[in-house]
């Protein structure tokens, strides 16, 4: 589900980071378990995730340290890197939060998609670029078009119907 979500501007992103020979690596403070699930479906290898604590078969509420947010996102780059001999000047990092500043901050290449207030005045204010995705609008099967929907003429309805 999360990979049909996709944004197409970060499908090509991806594709692209990937014929110029870098290598994905996947981010994220979501559960481990979806996050290794849209890897996999991705071809990515390497993730970094919040981990829950389970006690028998239950979660417990709880997450495994680190918690895979703000600083922490920025060391785990930084520890991974590391091990594999890789300059972070070298690598590119693309988030939406500005509690993801100390990740963006971490690599060479930061880069704010769909940013909030917050982290688009910073990227700005550090001439980060600032990218913004749109998703197509879905089909919608309807007996009606959408309000403001235009007619294969391409006139306007205000009211989606012909009156």
């Amino acid at each position: 589900m999360l990979v049909a979500r996709l944004y197409p501007q970060a499908r090509e992103i991806l594709e692209g980071n990937r014929r110029a020979g870098l290598e994905p690596v996947l981010v994220s403070g979501s559960p481990d378990f979806v996050v290794e699930a849209f890897a996999r479906r991705l071809g990515i290898a390497d993730f970094a995730a919040n981990r829950l604590v389970f006690r028998g078969q239950r979660a417990t509420g709880r997450v495994h340290e680190p918690l895979m947010a703000a600083s922490a996102k920025a060391s785990w780059c930084a520890e991974y890197a590391a091990r594999r001999k890789i300059d972070l000047a070298n690598c590119w990092a693309y988030a939406d939060s500005y509690y993801d500043l100390p990740f963006l901050a971490a690599v060479g290449h930061p880069v704010a998609v769909n940013p909030d207030r917050r982290l688009e005045a910073v990227a700005r204010s550090r001439q980060w670029p600032v990218l913004r995705f749109v998703r197509a609008p879905a089909a919608r099967s309807s007996l009606w078009p959408q309000r403001g929907a235009a007619d294969p003429a391409g006139r306007a309805s205000a009211s989606g119907r012909e009156d």
